[in-house]
């Protein structure tokens, strides 16, 4: 029993409860790193949203915590459910292009790199969503 509760966090399934599927697994780790992903878009979002004027210093404090938090999403196991499989992996690529845009307009923030990194992030916003309804549980 001590194992159980060490290595899971809790007391095993009793033999009427079912045990929890791959997805809801998965879940423990990826909701985290979906809530960071989320919360690095809120700031962009704000901070990209047309008409405001951010310093590129602090575009770049929001790229470096978007790159920390992406690179630890990429550091998970694939989901076990092939289309959220799918959604994990586009959803990577899109907040990687916009990791770069980002970068981009960090470098050289003028109207239109600001504009793109928002409405790249905007794409990546839209695919995030999908997963974490998708492994709602």
């Amino acid at each position: 029993m001590l194992v159980a509760l060490v290595t899971t966090g809790g007391p095993p399934p009793s033999p009427t409860q079912a045990s929890p599927g791959p997805l809801a697994v998965w879940s423990r780790t990826g909701v985290p790193a979906i809530t960071n992903l989320i919360d690095d878009l809120r700031v962009i979002e704000v901070s990209t949203a047309p008409g405001t004027t951010v310093p590129p210093a602090s575009l770049s404090q929001v790229a470096s915590h978007l790159g920390h938090d992406l690179a630890a999403a990429r550091m998970l196991p694939s989901p076990p459910d092939g289309a959220v499989a799918i959604l994990w992996t586009r959803t990577l690529g899109e907040m990687a292009t916009g990791d770069r845009a980002l970068g981009t307009a960090t470098v050289q923030p003028d109207p239109t790199t600001i504009a793109v990194a928002h409405l790249q992030f905007a794409l990546a916003g839209a695919d995030l969503l999908e997963v974490a309804q998708a492994i709602q549980v």
